[in-house]
């Protein structure tokens, strides 16, 4: 049987490793909005999922688990950078 959970671990790799470059080009604060996003709209659309067919509902969710693992993944980088430059302010 087919699992929805590595699709939010592959989304979390992809995250970490793109958002990195991301926050790098375009800043901490436009990154950690995105992601954010990421993680809302794949919660919404998580929660009204439907389809025609059980296969489709299952590739729905998977898709959209991905989104979310995206999103987390995603501000593991733009979290970490903004903590680092904030910790040492006194």
């Amino acid at each position: 049987m087919i699992s929805l959970t590595p699709a939010l671990l592959v989304g979390t790799i992809l995250g970490q490793f793109s958002m990195g470059f991301v926050v790098d080009r375009v800043g901490r604060k436009s990154a950690m909005t995105v992601t954010t996003l990421f993680i809302v709209l794949g919660g919404l659309l998580g929660t009204v999922a439907h389809a025609p067919t059980p296969v489709g509902f299952f590739w729905f969710l998977t898709v959209v688990r991905g989104m979310v693992g995206y999103g987390a993944g995603g501000e593991y980088p733009a979290a970490s950078t903004a903590v680092s430059l904030h910790l040492w302010t006194r």
